[in-house]
C-alpha cells in the first residue's frame, strides 16, 4: 500500500468520522469518541457501497432454450444475463442497512458487554435489544442518499475540473 492511499484512506475515515461526530453533537448535543471511529468505519463503508455499481447474476439466470453460440436467441435481458446496476435509492438502503448492522454490533460491545451506555433506543418503539431502531434505519438511508448525492457532486467537479485542465 502506498503512502498516497494511506493517506488518502486516512483523510476519509476521519473526515467521515469527524463529520458523523459533528452531526451527532448537533442531533443529541454531545458524542463519544466510539462513534467517531464507528462513523468513520461507516462512511468508508458508504463510499464502497457508491463505487459498486453493479450486481451480476450467475448464467443460471439466463432464459433455457436460447444459446448465444448457435444464435438460437436473445437473453430474457441484458438486465438478467450481465446483471442491472444499482440506482442511489437501492444504494441509499443498503447503506442504511450497513449502517444499522455497524450500529448493531458497536451496540453489543460497547453498550451492553463494557456498559459504556453511549446510546439506548429501548425507550423507542420497533427497537432490537435497544441497540437498534426501524426509525434509524430509516434516517440511516437518508443520510447514505445524501452522502451519496455528494459523493457525485464531487465526481461530477473533478472530472469537469479534470476536462478543463486537459488530464
Amino acid at each position: 500500500m502506498s503512502k498516497r492511499s494511506v493517506l488518502l484512506f486516512g483523510s476519509k475515515f476521519i473526515g467521515g468520522g469527524g463529520a458523523y461526530g459533528l452531526l451527532e453533537i448537533l442531533w443529541r448535543g454531545f458524542t463519544h469518541i466510539s462513534m467517531i471511529i464507528l462513523g468513520g468505519i461507516c462512511f468508508i463503508g458508504l463510499l464502497h457501497i457508491y463505487k459498486y455499481n453493479e450486481v451480476k447474476f450467475p448464467r443460471l439466470f439466463k432464459r433455457r432454450g436460447y444459446s448465444e453460440k448457435a444464435g438460437g436467441g436473445e437473453d430474457i435481458s441484458s438486465a438478467q444475463a450481465r446483471g442491472f446496476r444499482l440506482n442511489m435509492a437501492i444504494k441509499s438502503v443498503l447503506g442504511g442497512g450497513m449502517i444499522t448492522a455497524a450500529e448493531l454490533l458497536a451496540g453489543i460491545l460497547l453498550n451492553i458487554w463494557l456498559s459504556l451506555n453511549v446510546w439506548d433506543y429501548s425507550g423507542q418503539r420497533f427497537q432490537f435489544l435497544g441497540q437498534i431502531s426501524l426509525i434509524y434505519f430509516f434516517l440511516w438511508c437518508g443520510l447514505s442518499f445524501v452522502v451519496f448525492v455528494v459523493c457525485r457532486i464531487a465526481r461530477s467537479m473533478l472530472k469537469t475540473k479534470e476536462a478543463r485542465s486537459g488530464g
